[in-house]
Protein backbone atom coordinates (compact mmCIF):
# COMPACT_ATOMS: atom_id res chain seq x y z
CA UNK A 1 0.00 0.00 0.00
CA UNK A 2 2.88 2.37 0.86
CA UNK A 3 4.52 1.76 -2.53
CA UNK A 4 1.20 2.44 -4.28
CA UNK A 5 0.82 5.74 -2.35
CA UNK A 6 4.36 6.85 -3.29
CA UNK A 7 3.71 5.92 -6.91
CA UNK A 8 0.46 7.92 -6.97
CA UNK A 9 2.11 10.97 -5.37
CA UNK A 10 5.02 10.78 -7.80
CA UNK A 11 2.66 10.42 -10.77
CA UNK A 12 0.56 13.37 -9.55
CA UNK A 13 3.64 15.59 -9.14
CA UNK A 14 4.97 14.67 -12.58
CA UNK A 15 1.53 15.35 -14.05
CA UNK A 16 1.43 18.75 -12.36
CA UNK A 17 4.86 19.55 -13.77
CA UNK A 18 3.82 18.62 -17.31
CA UNK A 19 0.79 20.92 -17.02
CA UNK A 20 2.91 23.79 -15.65
CA UNK A 21 0.70 24.33 -12.59
CA UNK A 22 1.66 27.44 -10.60
CA UNK A 23 0.97 28.58 -7.05
CA UNK A 24 -0.57 32.06 -7.44
CA UNK A 25 -0.55 34.56 -4.57
CA UNK A 26 -1.30 38.28 -3.91
CA UNK A 27 1.68 40.55 -3.24
CA UNK A 28 0.07 43.97 -2.79
CA UNK A 29 -3.68 44.73 -2.81
CA UNK A 30 -3.56 48.24 -1.32
CA UNK A 31 -6.58 50.38 -2.23
CA UNK A 32 -4.29 52.68 -4.24
CA UNK A 33 -3.08 51.71 -7.69
CA UNK A 34 -0.03 49.42 -7.90
CA UNK A 35 1.43 49.01 -11.37
CA UNK A 36 4.36 47.83 -13.51
CA UNK A 37 5.98 45.31 -11.13
CA UNK A 38 9.52 43.99 -11.43
CA UNK A 39 11.01 40.97 -9.66
CA UNK A 40 14.58 39.96 -8.82
CA UNK A 41 15.36 37.14 -6.41
CA UNK A 42 12.99 37.48 -3.43
CA UNK A 43 12.24 41.19 -4.00
CA UNK A 44 9.22 42.46 -5.93
CA UNK A 45 8.98 46.22 -6.55
CA UNK A 46 6.36 48.34 -8.30
CA UNK A 47 5.07 51.84 -8.99
CA UNK A 48 2.55 52.83 -6.29
CA UNK A 49 -0.06 55.61 -6.22
CA UNK A 50 -1.24 55.25 -2.60
CA UNK A 51 0.25 58.66 -1.72
CA UNK A 52 -1.24 60.51 -4.67
CA UNK A 53 1.85 60.43 -6.88
CA UNK A 54 4.03 57.62 -8.21
CA UNK A 55 6.34 56.16 -5.56
CA UNK A 56 8.43 52.98 -5.47
CA UNK A 57 7.36 50.25 -3.05
CA UNK A 58 8.68 46.72 -2.61
CA UNK A 59 7.90 43.37 -0.97
CA UNK A 60 10.35 40.80 0.38
CA UNK A 61 8.93 37.35 -0.39
CA UNK A 62 11.34 35.69 2.06
CA UNK A 63 10.09 37.73 5.04
CA UNK A 64 6.55 38.65 3.81
CA UNK A 65 7.42 42.30 4.44
CA UNK A 66 6.34 45.35 2.41
CA UNK A 67 8.45 48.50 2.51
CA UNK A 68 8.83 51.85 0.76
CA UNK A 69 11.91 52.45 -1.40
CA UNK A 70 11.26 56.03 -2.51
CA UNK A 71 8.34 58.30 -1.54
CA UNK A 72 9.80 61.61 -2.66
CA UNK A 73 7.07 64.14 -3.51
CA UNK A 74 8.19 64.06 -7.14
CA UNK A 75 7.35 61.21 -9.53
CA UNK A 76 9.30 57.94 -9.53
CA UNK A 77 8.59 55.47 -12.36
CA UNK A 78 10.07 52.87 -14.75
CA UNK A 79 11.90 50.78 -12.17
CA UNK A 80 14.24 47.82 -12.58
CA UNK A 81 15.95 45.54 -10.02
CA UNK A 82 19.02 43.32 -9.94
CA UNK A 83 20.21 41.78 -6.68
CA UNK A 84 20.24 44.45 -3.97
CA UNK A 85 19.95 47.42 -6.35
CA UNK A 86 16.72 49.11 -7.48
CA UNK A 87 16.86 51.82 -10.17
CA UNK A 88 14.18 54.13 -11.54
CA UNK A 89 13.40 57.33 -13.44
CA UNK A 90 13.02 60.28 -11.04
CA UNK A 91 11.55 63.76 -11.74
CA UNK A 92 12.68 65.57 -8.56
CA UNK A 93 15.05 67.76 -10.58
CA UNK A 94 14.24 69.95 -13.58
CA UNK A 95 14.47 66.94 -15.91
CA UNK A 96 14.02 63.19 -15.43
CA UNK A 97 17.11 61.52 -13.96
CA UNK A 98 18.19 58.01 -13.01
CA UNK A 99 18.31 57.19 -9.29
CA UNK A 100 19.15 54.02 -7.41
CA UNK A 101 18.66 52.38 -4.02
CA UNK A 102 20.83 49.79 -2.28
CA UNK A 103 18.62 47.38 -0.34
CA UNK A 104 21.58 46.03 1.64
CA UNK A 105 22.45 49.46 3.07
CA UNK A 106 19.06 51.24 2.76
CA UNK A 107 20.86 53.97 0.83
CA UNK A 108 19.56 56.05 -2.07
CA UNK A 109 22.04 57.39 -4.64
CA UNK A 110 22.16 59.17 -7.99
CA UNK A 111 23.25 57.42 -11.19
CA UNK A 112 22.73 60.08 -13.84
CA UNK A 113 21.51 63.65 -13.25
CA UNK A 114 22.54 65.17 -16.57
CA UNK A 115 20.53 68.27 -17.49
CA UNK A 116 18.99 66.35 -20.40
CA UNK A 117 16.19 63.82 -20.00
CA UNK A 118 16.93 60.18 -19.01
CA UNK A 119 14.35 57.37 -18.92
CA UNK A 120 13.73 53.59 -19.06
CA UNK A 121 16.59 52.38 -16.84
CA UNK A 122 17.46 48.68 -16.72
CA UNK A 123 19.97 46.97 -14.43
CA UNK A 124 21.85 43.67 -14.36
CA UNK A 125 24.64 43.10 -11.86
CA UNK A 126 26.75 46.26 -11.76
CA UNK A 127 25.55 47.60 -15.14
CA UNK A 128 22.76 50.17 -15.44
CA UNK A 129 21.57 51.27 -18.90
CA UNK A 130 18.98 53.86 -19.97
CA UNK A 131 17.67 56.05 -22.79
CA UNK A 132 19.42 59.44 -22.79
CA UNK A 133 18.51 62.64 -24.72
CA UNK A 134 21.66 64.70 -24.07
CA UNK A 135 22.54 64.63 -27.80
CA UNK A 136 19.14 65.82 -29.00
CA UNK A 137 17.75 62.36 -29.72
CA UNK A 138 17.39 59.09 -27.86
CA UNK A 139 20.72 57.31 -27.27
CA UNK A 140 21.69 54.39 -25.05
CA UNK A 141 24.03 55.15 -22.14
CA UNK A 142 25.33 52.98 -19.34
CA UNK A 143 26.91 53.14 -15.90
CA UNK A 144 29.13 50.64 -14.12
CA UNK A 145 28.32 50.73 -10.41
CA UNK A 146 31.51 48.83 -9.57
CA UNK A 147 33.73 51.54 -11.06
CA UNK A 148 31.39 54.57 -10.87
CA UNK A 149 31.94 55.03 -14.62
CA UNK A 150 29.41 56.31 -17.16
CA UNK A 151 29.77 55.33 -20.83
CA UNK A 152 27.95 55.62 -24.15
CA UNK A 153 26.62 52.39 -25.70
CA UNK A 154 24.91 53.66 -28.86
CA UNK A 155 24.80 57.28 -30.04
CA UNK A 156 23.58 56.74 -33.59
CA UNK A 157 21.93 59.91 -34.97
CA UNK A 158 18.53 58.17 -35.06
CA UNK A 159 16.38 57.24 -32.06
CA UNK A 160 17.40 54.41 -29.72
CA UNK A 161 15.15 53.72 -26.75
CA UNK A 162 13.79 51.25 -24.16
CA UNK A 163 16.99 49.30 -23.41
CA UNK A 164 17.16 46.04 -21.46
CA UNK A 165 20.32 44.50 -20.01
CA UNK A 166 21.22 41.05 -18.75
CA UNK A 167 24.81 40.10 -18.02
CA UNK A 168 26.96 41.59 -20.80
CA UNK A 169 24.13 42.00 -23.33
CA UNK A 170 22.17 45.23 -23.86
CA UNK A 171 19.20 45.28 -26.28
CA UNK A 172 17.04 48.19 -27.44
CA UNK A 173 14.63 49.46 -30.11
CA UNK A 174 16.42 51.35 -32.90
CA UNK A 175 15.03 53.63 -35.63
CA UNK A 176 18.19 53.92 -37.75
CA UNK A 177 16.51 52.02 -40.61
CA UNK A 178 13.27 54.03 -40.50
CA UNK A 179 10.41 54.66 -38.11
CA UNK A 180 9.38 51.00 -38.03
CA UNK A 181 11.87 50.21 -35.29
CA UNK A 182 14.33 47.32 -35.21
CA UNK A 183 16.03 45.38 -32.42
CA UNK A 184 19.76 45.92 -31.86
CA UNK A 185 22.09 44.55 -29.20
CA UNK A 186 25.51 45.32 -27.78
CA UNK A 187 27.96 43.01 -26.03
CA UNK A 188 29.64 44.97 -23.24
CA UNK A 189 32.47 42.45 -22.88
CA UNK A 190 33.44 42.51 -26.59
CA UNK A 191 32.27 46.06 -27.49
CA UNK A 192 30.35 44.52 -30.41
CA UNK A 193 27.02 45.73 -31.78
CA UNK A 194 24.57 43.22 -33.27
CA UNK A 195 21.55 43.74 -35.54
CA UNK A 196 19.10 41.27 -33.99
CA UNK A 197 16.00 41.90 -36.12
CA UNK A 198 15.59 44.39 -38.97
CA UNK A 199 12.36 43.04 -40.43
CA UNK A 200 10.22 45.62 -42.27
CA UNK A 201 7.51 45.33 -39.61
CA UNK A 202 7.68 47.20 -36.30
CA UNK A 203 9.81 45.62 -33.55
CA UNK A 204 9.93 47.14 -30.07
CA UNK A 205 9.68 46.49 -26.31
CA UNK A 206 12.58 44.03 -26.17
CA UNK A 207 13.82 42.03 -23.19
CA UNK A 208 16.92 39.86 -22.74
CA UNK A 209 17.69 36.98 -20.40
CA UNK A 210 20.67 34.67 -20.86
CA UNK A 211 20.98 33.90 -24.58
CA UNK A 212 17.32 34.71 -25.34
CA UNK A 213 16.06 38.07 -26.62
CA UNK A 214 12.30 38.58 -27.00
CA UNK A 215 10.34 41.50 -28.43
CA UNK A 216 6.95 42.66 -29.70
CA UNK A 217 6.80 42.21 -33.48
CA UNK A 218 4.36 43.76 -35.96
CA UNK A 219 5.40 41.92 -39.13
CA UNK A 220 2.00 40.18 -39.21
CA UNK A 221 0.07 43.39 -38.54
CA UNK A 222 0.28 45.93 -35.72
CA UNK A 223 -3.26 45.19 -34.53
CA UNK A 224 -2.21 41.58 -33.84
CA UNK A 225 1.36 42.08 -32.65
CA UNK A 226 3.26 38.88 -31.92
CA UNK A 227 6.20 37.86 -29.73
CA UNK A 228 9.39 36.85 -31.53
CA UNK A 229 12.72 35.73 -30.13
CA UNK A 230 16.40 35.39 -30.97
CA UNK A 231 18.94 32.93 -29.58
CA UNK A 232 22.33 34.60 -29.25
CA UNK A 233 24.10 31.25 -28.87
CA UNK A 234 22.85 29.98 -32.23
CA UNK A 235 22.20 33.34 -33.99
CA UNK A 236 18.69 32.05 -34.73
CA UNK A 237 15.41 33.96 -34.81
CA UNK A 238 12.20 32.13 -33.88
CA UNK A 239 8.50 32.86 -33.35
CA UNK A 240 7.39 32.61 -29.72
CA UNK A 241 3.69 33.44 -30.06
CA UNK A 242 1.80 34.33 -33.25
CA UNK A 243 -1.72 33.95 -31.87
CA UNK A 244 -4.19 36.02 -33.98
CA UNK A 245 -4.80 38.41 -31.09
CA UNK A 246 -2.28 40.92 -29.76
CA UNK A 247 0.62 40.11 -27.44
CA UNK A 248 2.85 42.61 -25.62
CA UNK A 249 5.29 43.38 -22.79
CA UNK A 250 7.60 40.34 -22.97
CA UNK A 251 9.98 39.55 -20.11
CA UNK A 252 12.79 36.98 -20.24
CA UNK A 253 14.68 35.05 -17.56
CA UNK A 254 16.69 31.87 -17.94
CA UNK A 255 14.73 29.54 -20.17
CA UNK A 256 11.33 31.28 -19.94
CA UNK A 257 9.58 34.12 -21.78
CA UNK A 258 6.35 35.64 -20.42
CA UNK A 259 4.02 38.28 -21.90
CA UNK A 260 0.48 39.69 -21.71
CA UNK A 261 -1.92 38.22 -24.25
CA UNK A 262 -5.37 39.30 -25.49
CA UNK A 263 -6.44 35.98 -27.07
CA UNK A 264 -9.24 35.69 -24.47
CA UNK A 265 -10.67 39.07 -25.47
CA UNK A 266 -13.43 39.01 -22.87
CA UNK A 267 -10.76 39.08 -20.13
CA UNK A 268 -8.71 41.97 -21.50
CA UNK A 269 -5.17 40.62 -21.13
CA UNK A 270 -3.89 37.38 -19.63
CA UNK A 271 -0.36 36.24 -18.84
CA UNK A 272 1.18 33.49 -20.95
CA UNK A 273 4.62 31.90 -21.02
CA UNK A 274 6.96 29.95 -23.30
CA UNK A 275 9.85 27.57 -22.64
CA UNK A 276 12.31 27.67 -25.60
CA UNK A 277 14.01 24.52 -24.31
CA UNK A 278 10.86 22.45 -24.85
CA UNK A 279 9.09 24.75 -27.39
CA UNK A 280 6.08 24.75 -25.05
CA UNK A 281 3.55 27.56 -24.51
CA UNK A 282 1.39 27.67 -21.39
CA UNK A 283 -1.07 29.93 -19.58
CA UNK A 284 0.16 31.46 -16.32
CA UNK A 285 -2.91 33.46 -15.33
CA UNK A 286 -6.08 33.64 -17.44
CA UNK A 287 -8.82 34.77 -15.04
CA UNK A 288 -11.81 36.96 -15.84
CA UNK A 289 -9.85 40.08 -14.86
CA UNK A 290 -7.08 41.70 -16.88
CA UNK A 291 -3.46 40.80 -16.12
CA UNK A 292 -0.70 42.90 -17.65
CA UNK A 293 3.01 43.81 -17.57
CA UNK A 294 4.48 40.52 -16.32
CA UNK A 295 8.05 40.30 -15.03
CA UNK A 296 9.97 37.07 -14.55
CA UNK A 297 13.12 36.20 -12.65
CA UNK A 298 13.98 32.55 -12.30
CA UNK A 299 10.80 30.69 -11.38
CA UNK A 300 9.00 33.77 -10.02
CA UNK A 301 6.50 35.70 -12.15
CA UNK A 302 4.70 38.87 -11.08
CA UNK A 303 2.12 40.99 -12.87
CA UNK A 304 -0.42 43.81 -12.52
CA UNK A 305 -4.02 42.66 -12.09
CA UNK A 306 -7.46 44.31 -11.77
CA UNK A 307 -9.42 41.64 -9.92
CA UNK A 308 -10.20 43.96 -6.95
CA UNK A 309 -11.39 46.95 -8.99
CA UNK A 310 -7.99 48.63 -9.08
CA UNK A 311 -4.50 47.62 -10.12
CA UNK A 312 -2.83 45.21 -7.66
CA UNK A 313 0.31 43.08 -7.78
CA UNK A 314 0.04 39.28 -7.97
CA UNK A 315 2.62 36.57 -8.45
CA UNK A 316 3.19 32.90 -9.20
CA UNK A 317 6.00 30.68 -7.94
CA UNK A 318 7.88 27.63 -9.26
CA UNK A 319 7.19 27.91 -12.96
CA UNK A 320 9.19 24.76 -13.47
CA UNK A 321 8.87 22.15 -10.75
CA UNK A 322 12.20 20.33 -11.05
CA UNK A 323 12.76 21.03 -7.38
CA UNK A 324 12.86 17.27 -6.69
CA UNK A 325 14.64 14.41 -8.42
CA UNK A 326 11.37 12.66 -9.35
CA UNK A 327 10.28 15.69 -11.41
CA UNK A 328 13.68 16.29 -13.05
CA UNK A 329 13.67 18.02 -16.44
CA UNK A 330 15.38 15.94 -19.18
CA UNK A 331 18.52 17.31 -20.83
CA UNK A 332 20.35 15.99 -23.87
CA UNK A 333 23.90 15.53 -25.08
CA UNK A 334 25.45 18.59 -26.78
CA UNK A 335 22.26 20.66 -26.28
CA UNK A 336 22.77 23.53 -23.76
CA UNK A 337 20.01 24.07 -21.19
CA UNK A 338 19.50 27.50 -19.63
CA UNK A 339 17.85 27.30 -16.23
CA UNK A 340 17.70 28.90 -12.81
CA UNK A 341 17.68 28.06 -9.11
CA UNK A 342 16.15 31.43 -8.17
CA UNK A 343 12.90 30.91 -6.25
CA UNK A 344 13.57 27.25 -5.42
CA UNK A 345 14.27 25.58 -2.10
CA UNK A 346 15.73 22.37 -0.68
CA UNK A 347 16.99 20.68 2.49
CA UNK A 348 19.90 18.48 1.38
CA UNK A 349 23.57 19.27 0.81
CA UNK A 350 26.02 17.60 -1.56
CA UNK A 351 29.22 15.88 -0.47
CA UNK A 352 31.41 18.53 -2.14
CA UNK A 353 29.48 21.71 -1.34
CA UNK A 354 28.89 23.91 1.68
CA UNK A 355 25.26 24.55 2.65
CA UNK A 356 24.18 24.02 -0.98
CA UNK A 357 20.62 23.00 -0.15
CA UNK A 358 18.79 25.14 -2.76
CA UNK A 359 18.70 22.85 -5.78
CA UNK A 360 17.09 21.79 -9.04
CA UNK A 361 17.29 18.45 -10.86
CA UNK A 362 17.77 17.24 -14.42
CA UNK A 363 17.74 13.76 -15.91
CA UNK A 364 20.08 12.44 -18.61
CA UNK A 365 19.69 9.15 -20.49
CA UNK A 366 22.65 8.57 -22.85
CA UNK A 367 22.32 6.67 -26.11
CA UNK A 368 25.95 5.50 -25.95
CA UNK A 369 28.01 3.90 -23.19
CA UNK A 370 30.75 6.51 -22.85
CA UNK A 371 32.52 8.86 -20.47
CA UNK A 372 30.63 12.17 -20.24
CA UNK A 373 31.41 15.64 -18.95
CA UNK A 374 28.63 17.64 -17.27
CA UNK A 375 29.43 21.35 -17.19
CA UNK A 376 27.98 24.43 -15.51
CA UNK A 377 30.74 26.70 -16.88
CA UNK A 378 29.25 30.01 -17.98
CA UNK A 379 26.65 30.12 -15.17
CA UNK A 380 26.26 33.44 -13.36
CA UNK A 381 26.76 32.27 -9.76
CA UNK A 382 28.89 29.97 -7.57
CA UNK A 383 27.52 26.50 -8.36
CA UNK A 384 27.83 22.95 -7.09
CA UNK A 385 27.14 19.88 -9.20
CA UNK A 386 26.50 16.24 -8.33
CA UNK A 387 25.51 13.22 -10.42
CA UNK A 388 23.56 10.16 -9.23
CA UNK A 389 22.74 6.79 -10.76
CA UNK A 390 19.04 7.31 -10.04
CA UNK A 391 16.55 9.24 -7.94
CA UNK A 392 17.79 8.92 -4.32
CA UNK A 393 20.58 6.75 -5.76
CA UNK A 394 24.34 6.51 -5.39
CA UNK A 395 26.40 9.64 -6.00
CA UNK A 396 28.76 9.07 -8.94
CA UNK A 397 30.49 12.45 -9.08
CA UNK A 398 30.51 15.80 -7.27
CA UNK A 399 32.27 19.10 -7.98
CA UNK A 400 32.29 22.58 -6.50
CA UNK A 401 34.87 24.72 -8.35
CA UNK A 402 36.17 23.72 -11.80
CA UNK A 403 35.92 26.76 -14.09
CA UNK A 404 36.30 29.56 -11.58
CA UNK A 405 33.42 29.14 -9.12
CA UNK A 406 31.34 27.11 -11.56
CA UNK A 407 31.30 23.32 -11.63
CA UNK A 408 32.11 20.49 -13.99
CA UNK A 409 32.16 16.73 -13.36
CA UNK A 410 32.81 13.59 -15.39
CA UNK A 411 31.33 10.12 -15.07
CA UNK A 412 31.02 6.85 -16.98
CA UNK A 413 27.49 6.20 -18.23
CA UNK A 414 25.72 3.15 -19.59
CA UNK A 415 23.48 3.53 -22.64
CA UNK A 416 19.79 3.62 -21.81
CA UNK A 417 20.19 4.24 -18.06
CA UNK A 418 18.74 7.40 -16.54
CA UNK A 419 21.12 9.53 -14.49
CA UNK A 420 20.09 12.39 -12.19
CA UNK A 421 21.96 15.70 -12.13
CA UNK A 422 21.65 17.97 -9.08
CA UNK A 423 22.46 21.68 -9.51
CA UNK A 424 22.83 23.87 -6.44
CA UNK A 425 24.78 26.88 -5.17
CA UNK A 426 27.60 27.29 -2.68
CA UNK A 427 26.39 28.49 0.73
CA UNK A 428 22.78 28.94 -0.39
CA UNK A 429 23.54 31.09 -3.45
CA UNK A 430 21.09 31.02 -6.36
CA UNK A 431 21.25 32.22 -9.96
CA UNK A 432 20.93 31.35 -13.62
CA UNK A 433 22.89 28.39 -14.92
CA UNK A 434 24.00 26.92 -18.24
CA UNK A 435 24.10 23.11 -18.32
CA UNK A 436 25.95 21.28 -21.10
CA UNK A 437 26.71 17.55 -21.43
CA UNK A 438 29.25 16.19 -23.89
CA UNK A 439 31.07 12.94 -24.58
CA UNK A 440 34.67 13.04 -23.43
CA UNK A 441 36.90 12.55 -26.46
CA UNK A 442 38.62 9.17 -26.56
CA UNK A 443 42.40 8.96 -26.70
CA UNK A 444 43.18 7.05 -29.93
CA UNK A 445 46.98 7.31 -29.91
CA UNK A 446 48.22 7.88 -26.34
CA UNK A 447 51.81 9.16 -25.92
CA UNK A 448 54.39 6.46 -25.19
CA UNK A 449 55.17 7.94 -21.75
CA UNK A 450 51.52 8.35 -20.70
CA UNK A 451 51.66 6.14 -17.62
CA UNK A 452 48.15 6.74 -16.24
CA UNK A 453 46.09 6.63 -19.46
CA UNK A 454 44.83 10.22 -19.44
CA UNK A 455 46.17 10.90 -22.96
CA UNK A 456 48.64 13.56 -21.82
CA UNK A 457 52.12 13.80 -20.34
CA UNK A 458 52.26 15.71 -17.07
CA UNK A 459 53.82 15.67 -13.59
CA UNK A 460 51.85 12.55 -12.68
CA UNK A 461 53.56 10.61 -15.47
CA UNK A 462 56.95 12.00 -14.44
CA UNK A 463 56.35 10.92 -10.84
CA UNK A 464 55.31 7.43 -11.96
CA UNK A 465 58.42 7.04 -14.15
CA UNK A 466 60.69 8.39 -11.38
CA UNK A 467 59.27 5.88 -8.91
CA UNK A 468 59.82 3.04 -11.36
CA UNK A 469 63.42 4.14 -11.96
CA UNK A 470 64.22 4.59 -8.26
CA UNK A 471 62.89 1.24 -7.15
CA UNK A 472 63.61 -0.79 -10.29
CA UNK A 473 65.79 -3.84 -9.63
CA UNK A 474 65.42 -3.95 -5.85
CA UNK A 475 63.68 -7.33 -6.09
CA UNK A 476 65.17 -8.45 -9.39
CA UNK A 477 68.58 -7.10 -10.33
CA UNK A 478 67.96 -7.88 -14.03
CA UNK A 479 64.43 -6.32 -14.25
CA UNK A 480 65.46 -2.89 -15.63
CA UNK A 481 69.05 -2.97 -16.79
CA UNK A 482 71.56 -5.70 -17.71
Amino acid sequence: MKKLWIALVTFSLITLHSQQVKAEFPICTNTGEQMYPFVSGNIVAWEDLRNGNFDIYAYDLSTSTEFAICTNSATQRQLSISGDIVVWKDSRNSSDDIYGYDLSTSTEFTICTHSAWQEYPSISGSFVVWTDYRNGNGDIYGYDLSTSTEFAICTNSSEQYEPSVDGDIVVWTDNRNGSNGDIYAYNLSTSTEIAVCTDLGLQNTSSVGGDIIAWVDGRNGLANADIYGYNLATSTEFAICTSPEGQGSPSVSGNFVVWNDSRNSGNGYDVYGYDPNTFTEFAICASSQSQMYPSINGSLIVWQEYRNGNADIYGADSLSSNNECYSAIPVYKAVPYYGTTIGFDGIDASSCGTNDSIDVWHSFTPDLSKDYSVSLCGSDYNTTLSIFDGCWGTQLACNDNFCGTQSQATFTAAAGQEYLIRIAGYDGLTGNYTLLINIIAECINPPLTDTNGDCKIDLTDFANMSAEWLFCGFDDQDACWP
